[in-house]
Order: C-alpha cells, then sequence, then structure tokens
C-alpha cells in the first residue's frame, strides 16, 4: 500500500501539456527490488517494509520456515505428551486390576487361613477321639 503512495507521488504529470505526461516512477515495478538500507534491515523493518527486496524475501522465507519448524517440534511434543498420557492412563487401570487382585488374594489367604485353622482343629479333636478309641479297646 505504501509502494503505491510513493508511485503515485513520483508519477508527475506535465499541466501545460495535458496529452504529455512523464512518469518517474522509480525501479518500484521491478520484480526483485532493492531497499535503501538492504544491509542495514531489521526483521521488523522487514515486515513493514512493501518492496519485494532479496533481504526481506528471505527473511520472510525464515520466518515462515522457522514458524513451520516450531509448528512440527510442538506437533511431536503433543504427540509424545499424548502418547505418555496415554501410557499413564494404562499404568492406573493397571495398577487398580492389581491392587483389586491382592485385596482379592488378601481376603483368600484369610479365608484359607480360617478353614486351615478350622481343619487343624477338627484334626485334633479326631485324633484325640482315635486315641481315646484305642484305649478303650
Amino acid at each position: 500500500m505504501a509502494d503505491k503512495v510513493l508511485m503515485a507521488k513520483e508519477l508527475e504529470v506535465d499541466f501545460k501539456s495535458p496529452s504529455k505526461s512523464t512518469n518517474k516512477v522509480s525501479g518500484s515495478s521491478s520484480s526483485v527490488e532493492t531497499c535503501k538500507t538492504e544491509k542495514d534491515k531489521t526483521e521488523s523493518a522487514c515486515k513493514n517494509c512493501m518492496k519485494d527486496c532479496k533481504v526481506c524475501s528471505k527473511n520472510a522465507y525464515l520466518a515462515v520456515k522457522k514458524t513451520e519448524e516450531l509448528a512440527a517440534k510442538v506437533k511431536t511434543v503433543e504427540d509424545q505428551i499424548i502418547s505418555r498420557d496415554k501410557l499413564v492412563r494404562a499404568s492406573n487401570e493397571r495398577i487398580k486390576e492389581l491392587t483389586k487382585k491382592i485385596e482379592k488374594d488378601k481376603s483368600d489367604v484369610d479365608r484359607f487361613r480360617k478353614e486351615n485353622e478350622k481343619l487343624i482343629h477338627e484334626n485334633r479333636q479326631l485324633s484325640e477321639n482315635h486315641e481315646k478309641l484305642k484305649r478303650t479297646i
């Protein structure tokens, strides 16, 4: 937009002869232009520059390239976070399953212990009864 304003200002029309006009537009119509301070250009100056100079084009290309690289890195990190999150969820589910199994096994151990004590007591009684029967015979 600023380039068009500059072009309009540089266009000089000779009012004395309406059929003749002199076009004194600078070389802004060429495909690759050079900015006045091409070597001293900063990235912010290139953003505001309306010319298509080599420095501005290169800076714009590098900015886009850097943005694409950063977007790819962000995507990679997001994928890693998602995969780790899935892994953590799976691990938590496995922990819950194993905790339930441990609780069930504890209850089974208690039940088996009680059953074993009962059988030991019954075995003692049977042994005592057997001894009594032996003595009586």
